[in-house]
């Protein structure tokens, strides 16, 4: 049953991010009691991390509690302890700043619910290649996240051969909007998708060009329906 807090909408405000390379030990606590909680033995759990990891399990661990509960401690929860990670569709992936988190859901529910998949789709895949353990492919991401603004633009300028460069004076976005864009293109292209000799993309520049082209998308999508 949700808890009282739920149900009646009461939140406390998240805490600031502090966690994106270690599992503490009540997070680990945590997953093992919802797994508990949804039916799974620590038998169960501990047979599909063996899967994963491609390990075999410790033999002399045979009893339930607290041998086997033990071993499979793993790495609501991730917000109120400060963890960079969030549960979207089954997948663990990285959480950025509110601001990141929200653009990139609109951008993709709002490809989708337009009927643009494959915008939706590279969105989605620059988000599964910036939380990608244990280095996140900055450059992945902002290639599909510059290949999903990309596809929108055609799509609404029912152009399919120029690239986003070249569309950007098609789109009718408000100054300074569209010089903001070409700008966004430009350091992509320079930083990610032509790659330069000796130089890295942070991760958080990557999430900062994954976020705007998320809300961009959106935009397009909107006011192109």
């Amino acid at each position: 049953m949700p808890r009282f807090s739920d149900r009646h909408g009461y939140q406390a405000p998240e805490k600031e991010i502090s966690v994106r390379e270690a599992a503490p030990m009540d997070l680990r606590e945590a997953i093992g009691q919802l797994a508990k909680q949804a039916g799974l033995s620590f038998s169960n759990l501990r047979d599909v991390i063996c899967d994963v990891l491609l390990a075999q399990p410790d033999q002399d661990n045979w009893s339930e509690v607290p041998n086997i509960r033990d071993e499979v401690r793993l790495n609501q929860f991730f917000r109120e302890r400060g963890i960079g990670w969030q549960m979207e569709e089954g997948a663990i992936q990285r959480r950025g700043l509110e601001s990141f988190t929200h653009s990139v859901k609109v951008g993709e529910r709002s490809l989708s619910s337009t009927g643009r998949p494959h915008a939706a789709t590279e969105l989605a895949e620059a988000v599964r290649d910036i939380s990608r353990r244990p280095q996140p492919d900055t450059t992945g991401a902002v290639h599909h996240a510059m290949a999903a603004l990309e596809a929108t633009a055609r799509d609404v300028t029912g152009q399919t051969k120029p690239t986003l460069g070249q569309l950007i004076g098609s789109l009718d976005l408000p100054r300074p909007l569209d010089t903001a864009v070409a700008k966004l293109w430009g350091y992509a292209s320079n930083e990610a998708r032509h790659g330069r000799e000796g130089s890295t993309l942070s991760t958080a520049d990557a999430e900062l060009i994954v976020g705007v082209s998320g809300a961009i998308c959106g935009y397009l999508a909107e006011v192109n329906r």
